[in-house]
């Protein structure tokens, strides 16, 4: 699971094709050992599935999330960076 969930994070507002939303930028460390790597893949769990699935329950959709690299299978991170888009309230 994840080490920690630091809470830097910053937002940024846009709009898109005429809709207002928001950019949420994270900082994460996590051990990467029962991981296949950051990047969502057909033949393992990854760390980004996993944020996926908690930004999922957050938000009752499932939103795509972007991560500032891929890591391989068992690599921890101790400062990564990713993001995701929603609209704004």
């Amino acid at each position: 699971m994840f080490r920690s969930f630091s809470r830097d994070y910053s937002l940024q507002h846009f709009v898109l094709a005429g809709v207002s939303m928001k950019r949420v930028l994270l900082k994460i460390s996590y051990l990467g050992t029962n991981y296949h790597g950051w990047q969502v893949q057909p033949n393992g769990i990854t760390v980004q599935e996993e944020m996926q699935n908690a930004l999922e329950k957050m938000y009752k959709v499932r939103l795509g999330i972007t991560g500032c690299s891929r890591t391989d299978a068992g690599v921890h991170a101790n400062e990564f960076y990713c993001h995701y888009d929603t609209e704004l309230d």
